[in-house]
């Protein structure tokens, strides 16, 4: 289980810690727990948190080589945010909002729904 991951320069001596890091392959690890780099990497958004995760640190992941897809995850409505690379490096943005939405994370292999992302939220009830 990755816990951080290491910045892209060559010593490796700044970490970030994303709430969700999906590695595919050995490569990336340095070291058990530590990689430089990811396929999927999910930040869930609080109010403290959600302008560093979608600009710092949103744009030094981008030099991660391998991350395919960037998610940020709403803490306060029923709504994720999806940042996929395209095959000419640029990044596709993708809104989705309501229980029936359907989320796609092509690096991973995973559909379904927010709702069930959000079910065991509270945000269901307030949906409802």
């Amino acid at each position: 289980m990755v816990s951080a991951l290491a910045k892209a320069d060559e010593d490796y001596t700044a970490y970030v810690y994303p709430d969700v890091v999906v590695v595919c392959g050995q490569a990336a690890f340095i070291e058990e727990d530590l990689a430089s780099d990811a396929t999927l990497i999910i930040e869930v958004l609080s109010p403290s948190t959600k302008s560093r995760d979608r600009g710092t640190k949103f744009f030094g992941y981008q030099n991660f080589p391998l991350l395919q897809e960037y998610v940020l995850v709403s803490q306060e409505a029923i709504l994720v945010e999806v940042f996929r690379k395209e095959q000419s490096g640029h990044w596709h943005y993708e809104v989705l909002q309501g229980l029936e939405a359907a989320l796609k994370l092509e690096s991973v292999a995973y559909s379904g729904t927010l709702g069930e992302w959000y079910e065991d939220t509270g945000l269901l009830e307030e949906a409802a």
